[in-house]
């Protein structure tokens, strides 16, 4: 006889600190998938690393890929770290504009939702990676 045994997987996020942000500027939302340290870098704005424990409980990741991504926020000047959800944040936030990148996890965000950047402009049904790829690499510079 065989025994099943479930499989739970946690997330373990940053603890939360206190926050500062000047009021008089917009606020740009990074997350997991947008550490872009480019990402309006030529603009003062606030800079979030939202960090949404809702998002992980849902696709958890391990302890590594978080301290991953909180390396890679160290790129982004005055970033800001901060766990919870961004209906919470939002209440937090007296700036305007909330400016963000769009990504399938994040449609929920309120404010001004930027496209993402693409590989290439490829598009439609591929049967391999390698299919699409072959179709990508004729329209990359490196």
């Amino acid at each position: 006889m065989s025994h099943l045994a479930s499989l739970v997987l946690k997330t373990t996020l940053p603890k939360q600190g206190n926050i500062k942000i000047d009021e008089t500027l917009p606020t740009c939302i990074y997350n997991f998938y947008n550490l872009d340290p480019l990402w309006k870098n030529d603009i003062s704005v606030n800079r979030i690393l939202l960090l949404e424990p809702s998002v992980f409980r849902k696709h958890p990741v391990k302890k590594k890929c978080i301290d991953f991504a909180l390396d890679l926020a160290q790129n982004i000047p005055n970033i800001k770290i901060v766990v919870s959800e961004f209906d919470e944040l939002e209440k937090q936030l007296n700036t305007k504009p909330v400016i963000f990148k769009e990504h399938p996890l994040n449609k929920h965000y309120k404010g001004h939702v930027e496209p993402r950047e693409w590989i290439s402009s490829v598009t439609g049904y591929y049967p391999s990676f390698f299919a699409f790829w072959k179709k990508c690499k004729k329209q990359l510079n490196y």
